[in-house]
């Protein structure tokens, strides 16, 4: 079932529709990359550019600033959100 036919179904489920209280699409936006941080080790850095990956998304930067600063970041993404590499 496509995604699409998923959400109609949803919104036409009489058990389901009344506990949504907002159906809403954000639209895409260009990802925001930054260097590697200067810290972060070679081996690491190096295994990255292995793989093509030549910088880090501003909130994994975000992340990496916040465990410098001795906080304790919880990091939570939903199901279906991109995070399983193939």
């Amino acid at each position: 079932m496509s995604l699409s036919r998923l959400l109609s179904h949803w919104r036409a489920e009489s058990t389901i529709a009344p506990n949504v209280v907002e159906w809403r699409t954000i639209p895409e936006r260009a990802a925001k990359y930054h260097n590697f941080p200067n810290e972060l080790h070679p081996a690491i850095s190096q295994a990255l550019l292995e793989e093509n990956i030549r910088g880090l998304y501003s909130h994994q930067i975000d992340a990496w600033d916040q465990v410098r600063e001795g906080n304790n970041p919880v990091i939570v993404t939903g199901t279906a959100s991109g995070k399983t590499l193939t």
